[in-house]
């Protein structure tokens, strides 16, 4: 994350030089904003896979230290999240809010299933804080439990983390090879993170005939569940580390890790991060030429009598006051907009209960009716399950299609927004050039379209004995001879699918209308931001020059400040433009 890092650091000098060229508060504060997103630019990488695939010797050769003890198997349902702090620091986070301090060596007794059977001490999630120049630019690394811990459950704690992964890496090794019960895992982590990275650990311990048979065969299994072969990186965690404690390079490059890690860090920094850079350098872009067409016309009033000033500035204010009255009427068809996008989620919402019942029922009773004789305990456990697994496999199947759908109406929106935006720009920036008789440079003001989060939810853990048997004397319901208790099992499912799919169904459309709620309400203040710091600029202009001439000053002298000032915003300028074009091109 070197190179990131460093382009990171130069955006932050040039946003402070900006910000010793602009004026006024709410301009400063402007500025201010960029350089508080800039710093607060993260990247959460999750790391999964099975027990034994090297995954925490992994996540310490990322760090380059030994941060996480090998010792310590998470076998629960419990994440750690590592990013910087100044110093070591570990954090238990209770499902009640609680929080607690504790010691590194007593991980083990929070986050496996020795210290904590069945997760008895109520743990959400451990942070670690830790000094590693790896997380300094805003990495988090999210270390999950071994696969077989169930690691895709019904708990908040986990759906949170997974909203805000940006990339994962599955962990496989030489020996054995990628197990069914890992294809299973993989296939549900493919509908909630979007960036796969496949590595091969443990290559060291095997030939270069063993690892490249082995990259072959878990490609081509892995290529079958995906529809595409994946690209897999061979490497030695163990090695790595090793390399990076011992600061040798010849190792570091022999243990394969330099490859992976150059594309980990393209991906982090190219498809994500620049998008975010390249969003600031316009907007600061945007910040320079607002300030310029303030000291233009602030320049060009020093020709002009007061009474000339005066209509100037009436003719302005005029038009301005027409163009707001068009800005907000665009504000307004923002939540018009939404509203629809919502309207066409509900009626989907319908559809798909309507549609999905009838067959989630059928597929649950065929089930029922082909399930082999025995004790209605592990009858009624298995039909439980086989439930569970139908509802989800149906609220996945459409959550992913009503994403992709919601996510392309609400784009289109946005963009045609944007547009609005861009065209208000435009009609200012023209009306201060045509009234002042300056020149003005039309800047795009960096506003983004894309949906806010991406949408998780969790399946509800409604199977319970009670609403499967319609009666809460579970015990008796037990001891019915197996035919009617089957046939009662059965009787119920139809009305049980229908109430879980409510449920469910009802759950993804809330999450989609939070993040539809959350977007429009982040576009309305960026366009409004956008919009409030080039009429500011106008204005202050105008009001200093008045102010200056009710003064009588140096006209020189204050000539001389804003030739200065142009001088100073126009090299600005070029730098921006120039760390545009050189790094942060799409």
């Amino acid at each position: 994350m070197q190179n990131y890092s460093e382009l990171k650091n130069l955006i932050r000098r040039e946003l402070n030089s900006l910000r010793g060229l602009i004026s006024g508060e709410a301009a400063t504060q402007e500025v201010d904003g960029l350089l508080e997103k800039l710093d607060s630019d993260s990247f959460n990488l999750v790391v999964l896979g099975q027990f034994k695939r090297g995954k925490t010797t992994f996540i310490n050769a990322l760090l380059g230290d030994n941060v996480l003890p090998t010792a310590v198997v998470p076998l629960t349902s419990i994440i750690t999240a590592i990013r910087y702090g100044s110093a070591p620091k570990t954090t238990v986070i209770y499902l009640d809010g609680r929080s607690e301090a504790i010691e590194p060596s007593q991980l083990g007794d929070y986050v496996t299933e020795r210290g904590n059977p069945k997760n008895a001490r109520r743990v959400g999630h451990v942070e670690i804080e830790y000094p590693s120049d790896y997380l300094k630019e805003g990495v988090t690394i999210i270390d999950t439990p071994g696969i077989g811990s169930t690691f895709l459950h019904n708990t908040e704690v986990t759906y949170n983390f997974l909203s805000k992964v940006d990339a994962a890496v599955f962990m496989l090794s030489v020996d054995p090879p990628v197990s069914e019960v890992e294809l299973k895992f993989l296939e549900d982590v493919r509908k909630h993170v979007k960036k796969l990275f496949f590595v091969l650990n443990k290559v060291d311990n095997a030939s270069a005939a063993e690892v490249s048979e082995s990259i072959a065969f878990n490609g081509g299994v892995i290529g079958e569940k995906m529809g595409a072969e994946p690209k897999v990186y061979p490497l030695s965690a163990r090695q790595a580390l090793e390399a990076k404690l011992k600061g040798d390079p010849e190792l570091l490059r022999k243990s394969g890790y330099t490859d992976f890690e150059f594309e980990l860090e393209y991906f982090l920094t190219r498809e994500k991060g620049n998008v975010l850079l390249r969003t600031i350098v316009d907007r600061a872009l945007g910040f320079v030429e607002a300030r310029r067409l303030s000291l233009a016309i602030e320049k060009k009033t020093m020709e002009m009598s007061a009474r000339a000033l005066e209509e100037k500035a009436a003719l302005f204010n005029a038009e301005l006051e027409r163009l707001l009255r068009d800005k907000d009427a665009n504000m307004h068809l923002i939540e018009w907009d939404v509203d629809s996008i919502i309207k066409t989620l509900d009626e989907d919402s319908g559809k798909f209960k309507k549609e999905m019942a009838p067959v989630v029922a059928r597929q649950v009773e065929e089930f029922i009716d082909g399930y082999p004789r025995s004790g209605n305990r592990e009858f009624l456990n298995a039909v439980k399950d086989r439930l569970y697994q139908a509802v989800s496999d149906a609220c996945d199947a459409w959550r992913v299609r009503e994403e992709e759908k919601v996510a392309r109406l609400y784009a289109e929106k946005a963009k045609a927004h944007a547009e609005r935006l861009d065209e208000f720009i435009r009609r200012v920036e023209k009306a201060s050039s045509d009234i002042f008789s300056v020149e003005v440079k039309h800047y795009s003001l960096g506003c983004t379209v894309d949906l806010h989060t991406p949408l998780f939810y969790g399946i509800d853990a409604f199977m319970e004995e009670g609403m499967l048997l319609d009666t809460t004397a579970t015990a008796l319901n037990l001891l019915l001879p197996p035919p009617l208790f089957r046939a009662q099992v059965r009787g119920a499912m139809r009305e049980k699918v229908e109430r879980s799919l409510d449920m469910n169904s009802g759950k993804i459309r809330y999450a989609f209308l939070e993040s539809l709620l959350k977007s429009s309400k982040g576009m309305k203040a960026s366009y409004e931001s956008v919009a409030d710091t080039l009429i500011a600029s106008v204005r202050s202009a105008i009001e200093r020059a008045q102010a200056e001439k009710s003064m009588s000053v140096d006209v020189g002298k204050w000539s001389a400040e804003i030739d200065r000032l142009l001088a100073a915003l126009d090299e600005q300028r070029k730098r921006l433009e120039a760390i545009e074009v050189s790094y942060l091109q799409p």
